[in-house]
Parts: structure tokens; sequence; C-alpha cells
């Protein structure tokens, strides 16, 4: 005789448990059985406001037992990306402690959306790019190759009360960050732009991801974070040539980009400043003056400066 496909209806615990569904936090994850959530345990203030939003979604939503609620399988999915994505970014601190408060939260969130929204993407691989057209259209946007280069920038938190900042000696002092780009030049591939991160300060950020059952602790995770990631924005900005430093000069004119076009491409100093000119971001209709190439010069004269005193801080050659 053949197998016989066993009913929907009769699958077993393991089928219904999504693998991101073990990420849960026990408190939270012992309240969830196959499709069925358990709200007995919530606060008198979040079982009304489940009661207010669960009139909407009577279609999706049967009630199986005490304050125990059996949830449709779309609606079910989308309401684990909801309490997925509000323990690890949530809209407001969380003030309560229990899981069962966590999942009403959720389940309010995915009781509203649900129905007038988008159906959440299918978890799993995102097609980039068509396979019926050569990679080498992708790249139509980005034009004829232009120089790029970039220098890996550091970051140090000297601790609270302070801002963070560019490290003022080689030594180590206070935790520290690396922050670098790449791009890949490889037609043949899809275009690719990297952001790396490196070093101690990563694992606050790492940290900010996770959700704590403790408020408190939650919030201090993400504050911290928060205050890494303002800082990475800020120096990405510059690093990529759309920002500005506080003093508006080099940092702003990447002389080492300047550098490279004026002594290997032998671009004039009137063309560099035309081609990497930060104030053009800013007004569209700007036309470099002698001061802005004038910027550059001392920029790129600076630059080598530096590289030199850098050199001359490296123990000597002997041999």
């Amino acid at each position: 005789m053949g197998k016989r496909d066993k009913p929907a209806g009769r699958l077993g615990a393991a089928a219904y448990k999504d693998a991101w569904q073990e990420d849960l936090p026990p408190e939270v994850r012992n309240l969830i059985k196959r499709r069925t959530v358990d709200l007995s345990s919530a606060h008198e203030l979040y079982k009304k406001i489940w009661n207010a939003v669960r009139s909407r979604r009577g279609a999706v939503v049967e009630e199986v037992g005490k304050e125990r609620y059996k949830l449709a399988a779309g609606f079910f999915q989308f309401f684990m990306e909801c309490l997925h994505d509000l323990m690890r970014f949530p809209e407001f601190q969380l003030v309560v402690v229990t899981g069962a408060d966590l999942i009403v939260q959720a389940l309010f969130q995915a009781g509203m959306d649900y129905g007038t929204t988008a159906p959440p993407p299918a978890r799993g691989r995102i097609t980039l790019w068509p396979s019926d057209r050569p990679i080498s259209e992708a790249w139509r946007i980005f034009g004829e190759p232009r120089a790029l280069l970039t220098h890996p920038v550091g970051i140090e938190d000297p601790g609270p009360g302070h801002e963070l900042r560019a490290p003022i000696s080689g030594d180590y002092e206070f935790p520290r960050l690396l922050l670098s780009i790449r791009v890949n030049g490889d037609r043949s591939k899809l275009p690719k732009f990297t952001i790396d991160l490196e070093g101690e300060l990563v694992c606050v950020l790492m940290k900010g991801l996770y959700w704590s059952r403790d408020p408190g602790d939650l919030r201090a995770r993400r504050n911290d974070a928060k205050r890494i990631w303002e800082a990475i924005f800020r120096e990405l900005r510059l690093l990529v040539g759309i920002g500005h430093s506080d003093e508006g000069r080099p940092a702003d004119l990447r002389p080492d980009a300047a550098a490279f076009l004026k002594y290997y491409n032998g671009l004039s100093w009137r063309q560099v400043a035309e081609e990497l000119c930060p104030k053009k971001y800013t007004d569209t209709g700007h036309a470099c003056t002698k001061q802005c190439k004038e910027n550059f010069r001392k920029a790129v004269a600076n630059y080598f400066k530096r590289l030199k005193q850098e050199a001359l801080h490296l123990p000597p050659v002997t041999g």
C-alpha cells in the first residue's frame, strides 16, 4: 500500500515550530504551543488590549479554552514576525516583564496590521537579480570606473559623559572599533558595498540586538548601542564623502582621493576640486573657486605630512 499523507491537523509539534522560534525566551516560548497562545498570566491591562483588537480578527482566532486562543496559520506566522521584531527593535521601552504581556503586545500589533499591509516576505533567499538578464546590466548605473580610495577609521569610547572620538594615540586605552568599507570591482558579480566593523565595541552592538527580561538592562544595553551606532554613522558619512566634519575642512575634502586624482591621474587642482568638492552635496549650483582648489592643495600636503609623521613613529628599520 502507498504511504498516506498525515492530515495537517495531526502534524506533530515539531512541524509547527519554526527554527527561529527557538530564539524566544522560555517565559514566552512556553506560552506558545503549536499555534495556540496562553494569555491567562497577562496583566489585566493587556487582556483588555487583546479583547479590543480581537474583535477585528475573529476569523483567524479561535478560543480553545480559558484565555487560550488558536491562531490561523497565516495569522500565526504574522504574529511570530511581530513578536520577533518587538523583542529586537521595540517602538517603546518595555515596562512589562511577563511573557504573556509580550505576546499580547505582538498580538495587538499583528491584529491591527494583518490584512491591511502586504504579507510579510517569506524567509529565505531574496532574488537580487533576474537569472535571465546578464549581470553586466546591473552595473549600468555606475558608468565608467572611478578612483576609490578609502582608509579604515578608528573610534574609541572614553566612557559615559564623553563623545566617542578618534583614538588620540596608537596605544590601547579605551574600548575601540575599526570601521572600513570595501567596494567590489568584479563586473562578473553583482555590485557589492561592504561595511566592516571590528573590535571590542562591536560587542556593545551585538548585545543591543538581544532581548532581556529586565527592562532596566534592556534599556541600558540599547542606549549604549545607540551611542555607538550614532558615532559609526557620523564617521561613515565622512568616509563615503557625503558628510561634513565639525571643522568643515580636511576630513570633508578626502585628501587621499584627491592625492590619487592629482598625482596618479594627473588632474589639475581645479579638476580635483570639481570632482570631490563637498560643497556640491549641500549646494547643487556650487561652482568651485580658487579657494576650493587651495583647500584641496593644503589638505593633500597635510595628508602626506601626516603619513610621514606616522612612519616616523614606527620602529626604525635596521636591516
